[in-house]
């Protein structure tokens, strides 16, 4: 296990993504981490089996990406954010998910929607909602 504490007002996307891709070559290939807003002490807890890919997702500042977290982010700048990233080695689905469970009964996040922690991965649209997908 690696646990890194990035502050935003210091620490760049570019570094952060670089450090996580090189612990994900060294087997770290996944984790739970935190994203702390240092105004008003709200908080998101999320988990990922590649931390590259997801924590650069939020700095994508596309129309659609609606999420709590994302909102914030952009209403109060990444700088007012502190990440804490828990980087684990040789870690499963199911062992990432039970600690993100665990996080999110023990610090109840307010930017989390759900107080379950779930993955999308191997989610299947039905043929019904996926038609709308995309639509305006």
């Amino acid at each position: 296990m690696f646990i890194y504490n990035f502050d935003l007002k210091y620490d760049s996307k570019s570094e952060i993504i670089g450090l996580a891709r090189r612990l994900f070559k060294l087997g770290f290939n996944g984790g739970v981490y935190f994203w702390l807003n240092i105004q008003n002490g709200k908080m998101y807890i999320g988990s990922s089996l590649n931390l590259s890919k997801r924590l650069a997702n939020y700095w994508e500042t596309s129309p659609k990406c609606t999420s709590i977290i994302r909102s914030a982010l952009l209403k109060y700048g990444h700088e007012s954010f502190v990440l804490i990233v828990v980087f684990l080695n040789s870690v499963n689905k199911d062992q990432i998910l039970a600690l993100e469970q665990n996080a999110l009964d023990t610090f109840k996040p307010v930017y989390n929607a759900s107080p379950l922690a779930s993955s999308p991965l191997g989610f299947k649209h039905s043929d019904e909602p996926r038609s709308g997908i995309g639509t305006p």
